[in-house]
């Protein structure tokens, strides 16, 4: 693949009023769950220890939580379809209700 084949979206609050930030991530002609398989790979390699994954539901979606140890936000990869969604908070009962109102 190409850079052009991957697309990306990004709606995050620029006052930091809300404790959230959410990004799309689609590939042409990748399938979403590996791609999903390789951002997340993409962050463990970037960071020190202490990082962890788990799979739950929250907000009535199956997401792949990751915890990067530090008392920071987590991020929240659901996909849905075509499309990887990353929320990321530090809230899990906001990464809930943004996660009821995604498709």
């Amino acid at each position: 693949k190409t850079p052009a084949d991957l697309q990306i979206a990004e709606a995050y609050d620029e006052t930091s009023t809300i404790d959230v930030s959410i990004t799309g991530f689609q590939a042409n002609g990748v399938d979403a769950a590996r791609l999903a398989s390789a951002i997340i790979a993409s962050w463990q390699a970037g960071q020190a220890s202490g990082i962890t994954t788990s799979s739950s539901t929250i907000g009535q979606k199956p997401v792949t939580t990751v915890d990067y140890g530090d008392g920071g936000p987590d991020d929240y990869v659901y996909v849905h379809g075509a499309v990887v969604f990353d929320v990321a908070t530090s809230d899990p009962d906001l990464a809930a209700q943004v996660l009821t109102q995604l498709p």
